[in-house]
């Protein structure tokens, strides 16, 4: 098993922010789920320079449910390239990218913390934010 958690992951709860760096692992609290941060790339356009793209931070994730793996890769924001901010996980089940914790490190790379959230809501479509 190549998925090795470094520590005992933290304990989370459904509709709780939380964030992780990458190679770290959370648990959804009593419901055998969880999941590890394996990679991020981060193109967001650093705050006060000028962008022709706003850019996004994409992460790749391993879920796992009851002993069943499962690797996604979300997004966001994702109107710019597609793909999807969240996963459903299992029926009436959700892990959503929120985001980063830490803007001000959101050059500093791998030490990035990102923000998901287990939620029983699926998102709103991701769109555009008007000028």
């Amino acid at each position: 098993n190549q998925h090795q958690f470094q520590d005992s992951p933290i304990s989370v709860e459904i509709n709780q922010e939380f964030g992780i760096t990458e190679g770290n692992a959370v648990k959804l609290n009593g419901k055998g789920i969880s999941m590890q941060l394996v990679k991020v790339s981060d193109s967001r356009c650093p705050k006060g320079v000028n962008c022709i793209r706003a850019g996004e931070i994409e992460v790749d994730v391993v879920v796992t449910i009851e002993n069943r793996v499962n690797k996604f890769t979300l997004r966001n924001p994702t109107w710019e390239r597609g793909g999807t901010m969240e996963a459903n996980l299992v029926d009436g089940l959700f892990v959503r990218l929120n985001g980063t914790l830490q803007e001000q490190n959101q050059q500093m790379g791998k030490d990035l913390e990102v923000a998901f959230v287990f939620t029983e809501v699926a998102a709103p479509l991701d769109t555009p934010k008007s000028h």
